[in-house]
């Protein structure tokens, strides 16, 4: 018997779209995660939404890790979830306190 993986889209399994992180101050360390499903497994990459930078992730680990030092390493980050069928997307408001 041949048994064929079902092809399926990505799905952003966390965070929630629109969520805010508590307020962080400049030279705190922003740790988020978007865990996404698929298959083929989606490739995830993150996007900071004032500037247009991309942070790509390594397979698996699905984190954007970094250094808050500047006025604009606050606002809007998206994470895009793609494999070859499609591309999911949510946003986190990163806040500075």
């Amino acid at each position: 018997m041949l048994f064929v993986s079902q092809i399926v889209m990505p799905k952003i399994l966390e965070p929630d779209d629109g969520y805010e992180m508590p307020a962080m101050e400049i030279g705190a360390l922003l740790n988020v995660t978007c865990r996404a499903d698929g298959n083929p497994l989606p490739n995830v990459t993150w996007q900071k939404n004032s500037t247009g930078e991309t942070f790509e992730t390594k397979r698996g680990s699905q984190q954007l890790i970094r250094s808050l030092g500047e006025d604009d390493d606050f606002g809007i980050y998206t994470c895009i979830a793609r494999n070859h069928l499609a591309k999911q997307e949510v946003s986190i408001k990163v806040i500075k306190g």
